[in-house]
């Protein structure tokens, strides 16, 4: 029976790296509810978190070495570079982590049914990437939701080799969608997590329930995967993979410890610690994490540090603020920062709103509109690499653009409002190829138009767009219609998550793939602070973006951005945006 499922295997390594982010900002949202829910002191909690990142990813890495690689470990000391990662092994080194994290740490807190959800909700974010790439496929099948991967797919190199089709093959012969399969059974262990989160009387218990089933259902599906893709587990051992024989000791362990702790466990009324912060403990784990990423700074792909360094940040920030807050004297305290207070001030200012006699709530309904012009620059590297990692070849590129923007938004309800808007943008962008001739270089036109709708409620955004024009992308001039999508998940008016596909921004050229990031609220409507990291053709970067009311009227949007990894480039741009027509929305009365 033909499949009904064929992928390319090709252009689909951006969604693996985005759904890879999208699975760490899904398990992040979690972990904050849970630390919210059971008051955990924030600054630790997020510290521990960062360190079951770090360890997860390590082991998830180191457990797919091969014998010759571990050799060559203990030889030279320092880890192999590897593309390849298993669950198993990040879930068992998360757990040391988080053994590591909550001695050092001093966390008094009954912390690991915190982690039960998240587990299989990230697993299963993360394994639509897997199943867009081709990287954990299946063994052939003549199903019909069996899968053709495309020539440039792992599947198809696989099956070239082995001779289960020729090298003028168009695609490979069905294969179990295995990361499909995980899926399915990662979202009916978080419903089935869900459903008992109440109904395990010893703490941890849930989490080690959610991992047990995760392990159960994965020794089944083994059967249907490749073993090339377990890497050295894959190796056969009495008719099963040493993956499944691992699988099985860590199910009879776990389900052992469940059961011995629910018999003893002897119902305690359950009180959270009550503890002053540690900060020199606080800082000394900071330095400790942050020297585990410096010492694996070239082990670490850059989408993995920056995971690592989207919460990193954030807390240390948070940290020396709230040290600074401890030390110094209120009097003096506010004469240091001069500076930072009239920023703020400056930023605290927004439109006024009206109110209306007969209003008890305190809100109006209201919509208004805003004009805005903008302009941005800057220059980044489109790089080559060889198998080895090597550079093959580079092209500098350097950039303007200016923009103009429509914007009509509208306030029906508190804590909701809606965009609907038209952005246009126009400049060109200047490519050098060194390696050819210092004066061999290509201009390209930047140009087109962009319409968008977007709604905001308190917790949720989406957005929908397109845009229409020429772009250059991938070192080529391109002249194509593109979807934009945009989801915001988290309190508006606090801190939230945020994820941009194929949005026109100012890094790079008007075209990146994706941003995912987080943005903070500074106090009012449209102040807000906006940082993470972005893909585009030519690589990855970090940035930082910002919009704040100057007076009543004016929003200024000033950003910076820059390329890490094997180009560089720095970006930067400031706009500008004026409201007026600020009027209240007329209420629609049934008769």
């Amino acid at each position: 029976m033909e499949s009904l499922f064929t992928l390319p295997g090709q252009h689909f390594q951006i969604y693996y790296d985005l759904f890879y982010e999208l699975a760490f900002v899904a398990s992040f949202l979690i972990y904050i509810y849970e630390g919210k829910k059971r008051k955990f002191p924030w600054i630790p909690w997020l510290l521990m978190i960062a360190s079951v990142r770090i360890f997860f990813i390590i082991g998830s890495k180191i457990a797919t070495y091969s014998g010759q690689e571990w050799a060559g470990f203990f030889h030279s000391f320092h880890f192999p570079p590897t593309e390849a990662k298993t669950v198993f092994g990040g879930l068992i080194l998360a757990v040391a982590g988080l053994f590591i994290a909550k001695t050092w740490l001093r966390f008094r807190y009954r912390i690991f049914d915190a982690f039960a959800l998240a587990i299989p909700v990230a697993m299963a974010v993360q394994r639509v990437g897997c199943l867009l790439v081709g990287c954990c496929f299946g063994n052939p099948t003549a199903l019909p939701w069996g899968i053709h991967y495309g020539v440039f797919s792992p599947a198809y190199f696989h099956q070239v080799q082995s001779g289960v089709i020729n090298s003028t093959a168009t695609h490979t012969i069905g294969v179990h969608p295995i990361p499909l399969y995980i899926i399915v059974y990662s979202l009916i262990v978080a419903g089935l997590v869900w459903k008992n989160r109440n109904g395990f009387k010893a703490p941890g218990n849930l989490t080690l329930f959610s991992v047990t089933l995760l392990f159960a259902s994965r020794f089944m599906i083994e059967f249907l995967r490749d073993p090339l893709t377990n890497g050295p587990l894959g190796t056969g051992f009495l008719g099963l993979k040493l993956i499944q024989w691992s699988l099985i000791g860590v199910v009879i362990i776990f389900v052992l410890i469940m059961v011995t702790r629910e018999r003893k466990f002897k119902n305690k009324t359950i009180t959270n610690p009550v503890s002053s912060p540690n900060y020199l403990v606080n800082i000394s784990y900071i330095f400790f994490l942050s020297l585990i990423l410096y010492v694996g700074r070239n082990w670490f792909i850059p989408i993995e540090k920056i995971s690592i360094l989207l919460i990193l940040i954030p807390v240390t920030f948070a940290l020396l603020w709230k040290l600074f807050h401890q030390l110094t004297v209120p009097g003096y305290r506010m004469a240091s920062v001069i500076l930072v207070i009239f920023s703020f001030i400056v930023m605290a200012q927004t439109m006024e709103v009206k109110q209306s006699a007969d209003s008890t709530s305190g809100f109006v309904p209201k919509a208004w509109n805003s004009i805005g012009f903008g302009y941005a620059g800057g220059s980044y590297e489109d790089i080559d690499l060889g198998c080895e990692g090597n550079v093959i070849s580079s092209t500098r590129h350097t950039y303007n653009l200016g923009r103009a923007e429509y914007k009509h938004y509208f306030s029906p309800k508190e804590n909701q409002m809606g965009t609907i808007g038209i952005r246009g943008y126009f400049g060109q962008d200047v490519s050098e190829y060194p390696k050819v001739s210092p004066d061999y270089g290509t201009k390209f036109p930047i140009y087109g138009i962009s319409p968008y709708f977007k709604y905001d409620f308190r917790w949720v955004g989406l957005g929908a767009g397109f845009q229409l024009g020429k772009f250059v992308y991938g070192g080529y001039e391109s002249s194509t219609i593109l979807p934009l999508i945009h989801l915001r998940v988290g309190p508006r008016d606090k801190l939230f998550g945020e994820i941009n596909v194929i949005n026109p921004s100012w890094l790079y050229t008007p075209v990146s793939e994706y941003r995912i990031g987080m943005g903070v609220n500074l106090g009012r409507e449209f102040n807000f602070l906006h940082f993470g990291y972005a893909r585009i053709d030519a690589g990855d970067a970090l940035y930082l973006a910002s919009t704040f009311m100057l007076g009543n009227n004016f929003l200024l949007e000033p950003n910076v951005s820059f390329q890490i990894g094997a180009g560089s480039g720095f970006q930067g741009g400031i706009g500008v945006h004026y409201m007026f027509g600020e009027s209240p929305m007329k209420k629609k009365h049934r008769q």
